[in-house]
Protein backbone atom coordinates (compact mmCIF):
# COMPACT_ATOMS: atom_id res chain seq x y z
CA UNK A 1 0.00 0.00 0.00
CA UNK A 2 1.58 3.48 -0.82
CA UNK A 3 0.80 6.71 0.87
CA UNK A 4 1.45 10.32 -0.30
CA UNK A 5 4.87 11.21 1.19
CA UNK A 6 3.35 13.90 3.06
CA UNK A 7 1.61 11.37 5.51
CA UNK A 8 3.75 10.59 8.44
CA UNK A 9 5.35 7.50 8.05
CA UNK A 10 4.20 6.13 11.89
CA UNK A 11 0.53 6.64 10.37
CA UNK A 12 1.82 4.97 7.17
CA UNK A 13 2.80 1.75 8.93
CA UNK A 14 -0.27 2.08 11.72
CA UNK A 15 -3.40 2.59 9.29
CA UNK A 16 -1.45 -0.31 6.91
CA UNK A 17 -1.55 -2.47 9.75
CA UNK A 18 -5.40 -1.65 11.07
CA UNK A 19 -6.53 -2.26 7.33
CA UNK A 20 -4.23 -5.68 7.08
CA UNK A 21 -6.41 -6.89 10.01
CA UNK A 22 -9.32 -6.62 7.84
CA UNK A 23 -7.82 -8.17 4.90
CA UNK A 24 -7.94 -5.26 2.75
CA UNK A 25 -6.09 -6.11 -0.51
CA UNK A 26 -2.49 -4.94 -0.56
CA UNK A 27 -3.05 -3.01 -3.87
CA UNK A 28 -5.85 -1.25 -2.83
CA UNK A 29 -4.20 2.32 -2.78
CA UNK A 30 -5.33 4.98 -0.75
CA UNK A 31 -7.74 7.87 -2.95
CA UNK A 32 -7.73 10.61 -1.31
CA UNK A 33 -6.48 11.54 2.12
CA UNK A 34 -7.13 15.39 3.92
CA UNK A 35 -5.51 17.16 6.70
CA UNK A 36 -7.61 19.19 9.14
CA UNK A 37 -5.35 21.65 10.86
CA UNK A 38 -2.73 20.17 11.68
CA UNK A 39 -3.44 17.14 13.89
CA UNK A 40 -6.12 15.51 12.44
CA UNK A 41 -6.39 12.81 9.03
CA UNK A 42 -8.91 11.26 7.21
CA UNK A 43 -7.76 8.46 4.58
CA UNK A 44 -10.47 6.95 1.95
CA UNK A 45 -9.20 3.86 0.00
CA UNK A 46 -11.99 1.88 -2.33
CA UNK A 47 -13.49 -0.12 0.69
CA UNK A 48 -12.60 1.81 4.32
CA UNK A 49 -12.46 5.39 6.09
CA UNK A 50 -9.30 5.95 8.80
CA UNK A 51 -10.25 8.60 10.80
CA UNK A 52 -7.59 9.71 13.27
CA UNK A 53 -7.28 13.34 15.19
CA UNK A 54 -8.56 14.80 18.30
CA UNK A 55 -9.15 18.04 16.41
CA UNK A 56 -12.43 16.06 14.94
CA UNK A 57 -15.38 14.81 17.36
CA UNK A 58 -14.00 10.87 17.51
CA UNK A 59 -16.35 10.21 20.55
CA UNK A 60 -17.34 7.20 19.49
CA UNK A 61 -20.07 6.41 21.45
CA UNK A 62 -21.33 9.75 20.43
CA UNK A 63 -20.88 9.02 16.20
CA UNK A 64 -22.28 5.60 16.68
CA UNK A 65 -25.53 6.90 18.21
CA UNK A 66 -25.92 9.32 15.22
CA UNK A 67 -25.16 6.44 12.80
CA UNK A 68 -27.54 4.44 14.38
CA UNK A 69 -30.75 6.91 14.16
CA UNK A 70 -29.92 7.59 10.47
CA UNK A 71 -30.43 4.30 9.73
CA UNK A 72 -33.59 4.62 11.69
CA UNK A 73 -34.73 7.26 9.55
CA UNK A 74 -33.79 5.18 6.67
CA UNK A 75 -30.51 6.20 5.44
CA UNK A 76 -27.06 4.40 5.32
CA UNK A 77 -24.54 5.05 7.69
CA UNK A 78 -21.61 3.91 8.43
CA UNK A 79 -20.79 0.81 10.41
CA UNK A 80 -18.23 1.05 13.34
CA UNK A 81 -15.35 -1.18 12.73
CA UNK A 82 -12.65 -0.56 15.12
CA UNK A 83 -11.96 2.77 17.02
CA UNK A 84 -9.15 3.12 20.05
CA UNK A 85 -6.03 5.36 20.61
CA UNK A 86 -2.94 6.10 18.28
CA UNK A 87 0.04 7.90 19.72
CA UNK A 88 -2.38 10.02 22.35
CA UNK A 89 -5.56 10.58 19.44
CA UNK A 90 -8.40 8.84 18.92
CA UNK A 91 -9.35 7.02 15.70
CA UNK A 92 -12.27 5.48 14.03
CA UNK A 93 -12.25 2.56 11.12
CA UNK A 94 -15.20 1.79 9.29
CA UNK A 95 -16.40 0.83 5.78
CA UNK A 96 -16.83 2.95 2.98
CA UNK A 97 -20.82 3.39 2.25
CA UNK A 98 -21.92 2.72 -0.82
CA UNK A 99 -23.35 5.65 -3.93
CA UNK A 100 -21.55 8.33 -5.35
CA UNK A 101 -22.15 12.23 -4.03
CA UNK A 102 -25.35 14.02 -5.25
CA UNK A 103 -24.44 16.45 -7.35
CA UNK A 104 -25.13 20.75 -6.64
CA UNK A 105 -28.75 21.19 -7.88
CA UNK A 106 -29.52 17.61 -8.10
CA UNK A 107 -31.08 16.85 -4.73
CA UNK A 108 -33.44 13.56 -5.09
CA UNK A 109 -36.57 13.55 -2.93
CA UNK A 110 -35.47 11.43 -0.83
CA UNK A 111 -33.30 14.03 1.01
CA UNK A 112 -35.99 15.65 2.21
CA UNK A 113 -37.82 13.10 3.26
CA UNK A 114 -35.02 12.05 5.46
CA UNK A 115 -34.20 15.16 6.78
CA UNK A 116 -38.17 15.81 8.16
CA UNK A 117 -37.95 12.03 9.50
CA UNK A 118 -34.47 13.09 10.99
CA UNK A 119 -35.68 16.48 12.38
CA UNK A 120 -39.12 14.67 13.61
CA UNK A 121 -36.72 12.15 15.48
CA UNK A 122 -36.71 12.12 19.50
CA UNK A 123 -32.96 13.58 19.55
CA UNK A 124 -29.92 12.09 22.02
CA UNK A 125 -28.75 14.35 24.48
CA UNK A 126 -26.22 16.39 22.68
CA UNK A 127 -24.63 20.37 23.43
CA UNK A 128 -26.52 23.12 21.72
CA UNK A 129 -23.28 23.97 19.70
CA UNK A 130 -21.35 21.00 19.08
CA UNK A 131 -17.89 20.70 18.27
CA UNK A 132 -18.25 23.67 15.80
CA UNK A 133 -15.11 25.91 14.61
CA UNK A 134 -15.13 28.95 15.89
CA UNK A 135 -16.09 30.88 12.45
CA UNK A 136 -19.65 29.11 12.99
CA UNK A 137 -19.99 31.41 16.16
CA UNK A 138 -19.15 34.31 14.54
CA UNK A 139 -21.56 33.50 11.09
CA UNK A 140 -24.09 35.91 11.56
CA UNK A 141 -22.07 39.13 12.68
CA UNK A 142 -19.50 38.23 9.71
CA UNK A 143 -22.34 37.45 6.74
CA UNK A 144 -24.06 40.82 7.74
CA UNK A 145 -20.77 42.69 7.16
CA UNK A 146 -20.04 41.10 3.61
CA UNK A 147 -24.30 41.83 3.37
CA UNK A 148 -23.23 45.34 3.98
CA UNK A 149 -19.73 45.86 2.11
CA UNK A 150 -21.61 44.29 -1.22
CA UNK A 151 -25.17 45.42 -1.05
CA UNK A 152 -25.57 48.47 1.64
CA UNK A 153 -26.77 48.85 5.23
CA UNK A 154 -30.43 49.55 3.35
CA UNK A 155 -30.12 45.37 1.94
CA UNK A 156 -33.19 43.38 3.07
CA UNK A 157 -31.41 40.25 3.32
CA UNK A 158 -29.60 41.73 6.76
CA UNK A 159 -32.75 41.55 8.12
CA UNK A 160 -33.17 38.09 7.40
CA UNK A 161 -29.51 37.48 8.30
CA UNK A 162 -30.27 39.13 12.00
CA UNK A 163 -33.46 37.08 12.10
CA UNK A 164 -31.77 34.09 11.47
CA UNK A 165 -29.38 35.10 14.00
CA UNK A 166 -31.76 34.99 16.76
CA UNK A 167 -32.95 31.55 15.87
CA UNK A 168 -29.32 30.72 16.36
CA UNK A 169 -28.97 31.75 20.21
CA UNK A 170 -32.21 30.38 20.74
CA UNK A 171 -32.29 26.85 22.63
CA UNK A 172 -33.71 24.71 19.78
CA UNK A 173 -34.62 21.03 20.66
CA UNK A 174 -34.62 19.47 17.27
CA UNK A 175 -31.77 17.10 16.10
CA UNK A 176 -29.57 18.95 13.41
CA UNK A 177 -27.19 17.36 11.10
CA UNK A 178 -25.44 20.78 10.78
CA UNK A 179 -23.73 19.55 6.97
CA UNK A 180 -26.83 18.45 4.78
CA UNK A 181 -25.15 18.90 1.57
CA UNK A 182 -24.79 17.19 -1.66
CA UNK A 183 -20.98 15.81 -0.69
CA UNK A 184 -22.17 14.61 2.06
CA UNK A 185 -25.13 12.73 0.77
CA UNK A 186 -24.63 9.40 -1.34
CA UNK A 187 -27.14 8.35 -3.80
CA UNK A 188 -26.75 4.78 -5.28
CA UNK A 189 -28.56 3.01 -8.45
CA UNK A 190 -31.35 1.88 -6.63
CA UNK A 191 -31.89 5.64 -5.48
CA UNK A 192 -30.69 4.67 -1.38
CA UNK A 193 -29.58 7.47 0.54
CA UNK A 194 -26.39 7.43 2.49
CA UNK A 195 -25.28 10.22 5.16
CA UNK A 196 -22.05 10.74 6.03
CA UNK A 197 -20.22 13.32 8.56
CA UNK A 198 -21.82 14.03 11.18
CA UNK A 199 -19.42 15.70 13.19
CA UNK A 200 -21.54 18.91 13.64
CA UNK A 201 -24.79 17.06 14.46
CA UNK A 202 -26.51 19.69 17.50
CA UNK A 203 -29.81 20.43 18.75
CA UNK A 204 -31.35 23.41 17.07
CA UNK A 205 -34.14 24.29 15.04
CA UNK A 206 -35.24 22.83 11.54
CA UNK A 207 -34.84 26.10 9.46
CA UNK A 208 -31.32 26.17 10.86
CA UNK A 209 -30.49 22.58 9.31
CA UNK A 210 -32.42 23.39 5.65
CA UNK A 211 -30.80 26.78 5.36
CA UNK A 212 -27.51 25.51 5.53
CA UNK A 213 -28.05 23.05 2.65
CA UNK A 214 -26.54 24.48 -0.61
CA UNK A 215 -28.96 27.63 -2.28
CA UNK A 216 -29.52 25.13 -5.25
CA UNK A 217 -30.66 22.79 -3.54
CA UNK A 218 -33.13 24.12 -1.11
CA UNK A 219 -36.23 24.14 -2.85
CA UNK A 220 -35.65 20.93 -4.21
CA UNK A 221 -35.35 19.79 -0.22
CA UNK A 222 -37.95 21.71 1.06
CA UNK A 223 -39.96 19.59 -1.86
CA UNK A 224 -39.28 16.34 -0.32
CA UNK A 225 -39.45 17.62 3.31
CA UNK A 226 -42.71 19.14 3.06
CA UNK A 227 -44.42 16.15 1.17
CA UNK A 228 -45.57 14.93 4.55
CA UNK A 229 -47.41 17.73 5.70
CA UNK A 230 -48.03 18.89 9.15
CA UNK A 231 -45.13 21.05 9.28
CA UNK A 232 -44.58 24.59 9.22
CA UNK A 233 -41.43 26.16 8.59
CA UNK A 234 -40.53 29.79 8.68
CA UNK A 235 -39.09 30.54 5.32
CA UNK A 236 -37.80 33.78 6.83
CA UNK A 237 -35.42 32.09 8.97
CA UNK A 238 -34.33 29.27 5.89
CA UNK A 239 -33.51 32.20 3.81
CA UNK A 240 -31.96 34.12 6.51
CA UNK A 241 -29.62 31.40 7.77
CA UNK A 242 -28.90 30.23 3.67
CA UNK A 243 -27.74 33.98 3.30
CA UNK A 244 -25.57 33.94 6.58
CA UNK A 245 -23.89 30.63 5.81
CA UNK A 246 -23.04 31.86 2.07
CA UNK A 247 -22.09 35.42 2.80
CA UNK A 248 -19.63 34.30 5.85
CA UNK A 249 -17.96 31.89 3.30
CA UNK A 250 -17.58 35.26 1.15
CA UNK A 251 -16.41 36.99 3.44
CA UNK A 252 -14.12 34.47 4.64
CA UNK A 253 -12.98 34.05 0.98
CA UNK A 254 -13.96 30.52 0.34
CA UNK A 255 -16.01 31.13 -1.72
CA UNK A 256 -16.96 33.87 -4.27
CA UNK A 257 -18.49 37.09 -4.25
CA UNK A 258 -20.07 35.77 -7.79
CA UNK A 259 -21.64 32.84 -5.40
CA UNK A 260 -23.34 35.39 -3.34
CA UNK A 261 -24.86 36.97 -6.53
CA UNK A 262 -25.91 33.29 -7.07
CA UNK A 263 -27.44 32.54 -4.24
CA UNK A 264 -29.76 35.55 -3.96
CA UNK A 265 -31.09 34.67 -7.54
CA UNK A 266 -31.77 31.13 -6.80
CA UNK A 267 -33.50 32.06 -3.74
CA UNK A 268 -35.88 34.44 -5.61
CA UNK A 269 -38.91 31.68 -4.86
CA UNK A 270 -38.47 31.96 -1.31
CA UNK A 271 -38.16 35.26 -0.90
CA UNK A 272 -41.27 35.84 -3.41
CA UNK A 273 -42.81 34.09 -1.00
CA UNK A 274 -42.14 36.27 1.91
CA UNK A 275 -42.53 39.39 0.30
CA UNK A 276 -39.50 40.57 -0.45
CA UNK A 277 -38.47 42.58 -3.34
CA UNK A 278 -36.66 41.02 -5.98
CA UNK A 279 -35.02 43.95 -7.39
CA UNK A 280 -33.44 44.79 -3.38
CA UNK A 281 -32.02 41.00 -3.76
CA UNK A 282 -29.80 41.21 -6.98
CA UNK A 283 -28.90 44.36 -7.98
Amino acid sequence: MTFPHALPSEIQSFVTQRLSGWQCPAAEQPERWQVFHSNAWVILTETYVFRLGDSIDLTVSREETLWEIGRRCGANTPSLLEAGIFEGKSYMLYRRLPGTPVCLGRLPPVAGRFLRTLHDTEPPPLTRRGNWPSRREHRYEVAQNCMRAYFGAEHPGLWLIQRAWGDFNRAGQVLNHGDFRGSNLLLTEEQQLGVIDWTDAHLGTREEDIGGCEPQDIMALLEGYQAKGGCSLDMELVVGHGLARVASLVQFAVLSSDYLQRALVTLQPLILSIDLLPTHLTR
